[in-house]
């Protein structure tokens, strides 16, 4: 089966599919640990995190998750070992999994000519971000909501736990986990604006036991990079929100 019928069967049926993962274990595990250490810094350190394009999140804290979105050009005011330590492994997964999502992208391109076109930086708008993100030790309190990612590609390079879950809908998650070498490809709500209706985005949660936290403050880390387009109708708040229902 060609990768063009692989990633559609998996999208409509399961809403993802299991790729080999670009990124190497060694540096996943490096950049953990990196982002454990600069979790540590005080918050007048890690506030000094500023993005160089309107669309980049810097490190920002809610309810029970911290989280800090990268892309190339991030400015910091302090330099620190713990906040340089972490850029520099943000830098290399970067670079690696940017090349990974364009070579899928590149791939779609037969059955969707100028598909490409979609995710060139547009109106000082970057359509790639590697996301790191931290759950708190209570999780089970304040769980990842079941929701649709608002981009078009959701690349999943590390889960630290088991507990994740996906399918097309609130009826068909199921638990997912990828082994060390893999990693795990969804569409967003964007997807299918630029496909075709097979393309269906991946509805996913996290069911955490407690047992499995990291440690007595950590529950779960997860690196996941996000690939959207840069025109179009921006997703509604219901539209990633709301599970769909499909008649097949």
């Amino acid at each position: 089966m060609d990768f063009f019928s692989q990633i559609s069967k998996g999208f409509k049926e399961n809403g993802y599919l299991i790729i080999r993962s670009p990124v190497k274990k060694e540096d996943v595990s490096e950049a953990i640990d990196n982002f454990v250490n600069f979790l540590k810094l005080p918050d007048s350190f890690k506030n000094q995190l500023s993005p160089n394009l309107e669309s980049n999140i810097n490190y920002s804290e809610s309810e029970n998750k911290e989280y800090l979105s990268y892309s190339p050009g991030i400015k910091r005011n302090i330099n620190s070992p713990e906040i340089d330590n972490f850029i520099l492994s943000a830098e290399k997964i970067y670079a690696v999994a940017k090349t990974a999502m364009q070579e899928i992208i590149i791939q779609l391109e037969k059955q969707f000519p100028g598909i490409h076109k979609n995710f060139v930086p547009h109106h000082n708008v970057n359509p790639y971000h590697l996301v790191f993100m931290k759950y708190g030790k209570d999780l089970e309190k304040i769980p990842a909501r079941p929701h649709y990612d608002k981009c078009a590609l959701t690349l999943l390079l590390s889960e630290t736990n088991p507990g994740l879950r996906i399918g097309i809908n609130n009826k068909t998650t199921k638990p997912v986990m990828a082994a060390k070498n893999q990693a795990i490809l969804m569409a967003g709500v964007r997807m299918r604006s630029i496909t075709n209706q097979d393309f269906r985005p991946g509805w996913h949660e996290i069911a955490h036991d407690r047992k499995n936290n990291i440690n007595e403050n950590i529950s779960r880390i997860s690196i996941v990079f996000f690939a959207d387009i840069t025109e179009g109708p921006y997703p509604t708040f219901s539209e990633f929100t709301n599970s769909i229902e499909y008649s097949d």
